[in-house]
């Protein structure tokens, strides 16, 4: 294995003018600068492997022969534009989403511009977005005959059409009006053709192009109905199936002629999120599967058959429905020779010789292989980063109700685990989201510095069904922060941890949980850090649109309970040291909420410092404010709550 590495990755380097990082001892550069590789991709034909790489200004794409690994094409933008994600429209022809500066950010987004390019060619063209029809200096850009109004639009790929080699089916959302498109484009010379259209608001789409299948699903908040919608392409109009007073937690898998409906996931009646199948004509959803405890979070369809699910129990779990599938027999034995990891066919092709296989573990990163069905042989390809990392492992306890709740330890490089100095790092949301078992970059620095470091997935996290879901609602200043700190006294009591070593430390609701949990139990901690925070509910609250509103009158109580929950005015009453960190452009918890909670710090006693991230937004995108940030982390750390005594 090792030798292919180095063959592979010496081939790309001497054909690029942008050198790969190699491995540092700097820790802080390892976990929390780009990775090396973002995304893997196999040509339909298994002849070719795009990897969209990081350069040391931008994301690159190379393309590399899978016959000798040998690099056969760079392809990179001139300006501030990059590679943000690409797609193989056919065994030849590349379509890159490009990610192009944002006005006064520090990070790039996606505008909803398609540039295409054979993979073996040195210039390409925009075929959608507003660089299609107006060149720029500076971009390889030809103007095509779209029309202006046409391309001032976002684009989303609905479906690579794999039996139509010149098009791509794409959903269009105009800049400037409520309706929604969905398009057939010429991958060759942009034109395209107009198939249906939704106006005002628009959800979730899908497209089977086995079955020439179209459907639209959206929930409406006002009055508790699920509406679909299929579009018949002989009438050229959609039709319309509505069901009341159903949940809105519902994604769509796909439509199966076999079954004679959609298929979607949700709870359907039932206390776990699963497989359903909604009959349009009948009006009716049943039950495919459903877990009785865990959230099924992916499924695996072949030919309008359910062949397998996963869901996340302590660790990535898979549920086989079809013995015979070859995709779950590849899968079964892979799992046999990874262990311990997660394990994903991407893009996988039951007569291709080669597939591309991925593989992610707690102290592995995001590594490619590619398998040869022939010759029954694993070939590395690329791994995302350097790093690697140390076990995570899970452990179960009872919350002071009796809830039972679940959580993650990762232990530090020591001869025993005991008596340890501790980060207990709490996850964002709080309803919807969990940590999950793998590689996480923060999680292994963090250890690597010698600390335990412990994740709760407390009531209200996603993944073990409604009943648990629903428990935390409303419950962001009670119940969840005594899950929190249960969590933390069940490995105390085990004498893993030492009780007069441990912080605090989260983001987003983990930021308010710093805080929230020092203030509650403030002999526990030794410091809190909080970056990217709310701490004024209610002023959060207000600077919602309505439609967050009511989701958060749902998670976060009504405005008297927002009051009580809120911690802005009790900062003062903080016994422990406290770092806040926000980013200036975060449009998801305003700066706002950093300057209510830093003017009430500045009228007491309480040691704090604070840290702006100028440009930054919720999450910190430039791997120079990460390292910054984790830079005054370890300092902070290293003063109130250091590894050596």
């Amino acid at each position: 294995m090792n030798k292919i590495y180095s063959i592979f990755i010496s081939l790309v380097v001497g054909l690029s003018s942008l050198p790969v990082f190699s491995s540092s001892k700097d820790l802080l550069s390892d976990y929390f600068s780009e990775p090396k590789y973002h995304t893997v991709k196999l040509s339909p034909d298994g002849q070719h492997i795009g990897l969209v790489r990081q350069g040391e200004e931008q994301k690159e794409l190379i393309v590399v022969d899978a016959n000798t690994m040998k690099a056969v094409n760079q392809i990179y933008f001139e300006s501030n534009d990059e590679v943000a994600n690409f797609y193989w429209a056919n065994n030849s022809r590349l379509l890159i989403k490009i990610d192009s500066p944002l006005k006064r950010r520090q990070y790039k987004g996606y505008y909803g511009e398609l540039y295409a390019i054979d993979h073996d060619k040195s210039e390409g063209r925009f075929v959608f977005g507003l660089r299609s029809v107006i060149t720029r200096r500076g971009i390889k850009g030809i103007a095509n005959e779209n029309t202006l109004d046409e391309n001032l639009a976002h684009a989303r790929i609905l479906s690579l059409l794999p039996d139509d080699p010149k098009h791509i089916l794409i959903r269009t959302d105009n800049y400037f009006e409520d309706d929604t498109w969905v398009k057939k484009l010429n991958v060759y010379n942009g034109k395209v053709e107009t198939l249906a259209q939704l106006e005002g608001e628009v959800g979730e789409m899908d497209y089977d192009h086995s079955d020439n299948e179209l459907w639209h699903k959206h929930w409406s908040f006002d009055d508790k109905r699920l509406i679909f919608e299929r579009f018949d392409f002989k009438e050229e109009s959609w039709k319309t199936f509505q069901l009341e007073n159903f949940d809105h937690d519902v994604r769509l898998i796909g439509y199966s002629s076999k079954a004679g409906g959609l298929l979607i996931r949700g709870y359907c009646g039932e206390p776990t999120q699963g497989i359903c199948l909604f009959k349009p004509e009948k009006r009716s959803i049943t039950s495919v599967f459903h877990h009785p405890e865990l959230d099924i979070d992916w499924t695996r369809i072949e030919g309008g058959k359910v062949v397998a699910a996963r869901y996340q129990s302590d660790y990535p779990e898979w549920q086989f429905f079809d013995n015979e599938s070859e995709w779950n027999i590849l899968v079964s034995q892979l799992q046999q020779q990874f262990k311990s990891t997660r394990i994903d066919l991407a893009g996988w092709e039951k007569d291709s010789q080669r597939n591309l296989v991925m593989v992610e573990g707690d102290v592995s990163p995001l590594t490619w292989y590619l398998f040869d069905s022939k010759a029954k042989k694993l070939q590395f390809v690329a791994a995302s980063r350097d790093a690697k990392g140390l076990p995570m492992y899970s452990f179960d306890f009872k919350a002071d109700d009796g809830l039972p709740i679940q959580g993650y330890l990762t232990l530090p490089k020591v001869e025993k685990a005991q008596q340890l100095p501790a980060i207990l790092l709490v996850h964002g949301g709080p309803i919807g989201v969990r940590d999950e078992w793998g590689f996480n970059p923060e999680v292994q620095y963090l250890a690597s510095l010698g600390y335990a470091v412990v994740q709760i997935n407390y009531r209200g996290s996603t993944g073990k069904g409604r009943p648990f879901k629903e428990a935390g609602y409303g419950e962001w200043g009670r119940n969840i922060q005594s899950d929190i700190h249960s969590g933390l006294q069940h490995l105390v009591e085990q004498a893993i941890i030492d009780p007069k070593r441990v912080c605090i430390m989260g983001a987003s609701f983990g930021a308010y949980s710093a805080i929230a949990n020092s203030l509650s139990h403030s002999d526990s901690y030794q410091c809190s850090i909080a970056f990217s925070g709310v701490y004024d509910l209610n002023e959060h609250y207000e600077t919602r649109a309505p439609v967050a509103k009511r989701q958060y009158d749902l998670i976060m109580g009504n405005k008297k309970t927002r009051k009580q929950h809120s911690i802005n005015k009790r900062v003062k009453q903080l016994k422990v040291p406290v770092l806040l960190a926000h980013g200036t452009k975060d449009r998801i918890t305003d700066i706002e909420q950093l300057e209510i909670i830093e003017d009430e710090l500045k009228d007491s006693d309480v040691e704090f410092e604070v840290f702006q991230l100028e440009g930054e937004g919720h999450y910190y995108y430039n791997p120079e404010s990460r390292i910054n940030f984790y830079k005054r982390v370890t300092k902070f750390l290293e003063k109130h709550n250091p590894v050596n005594l």
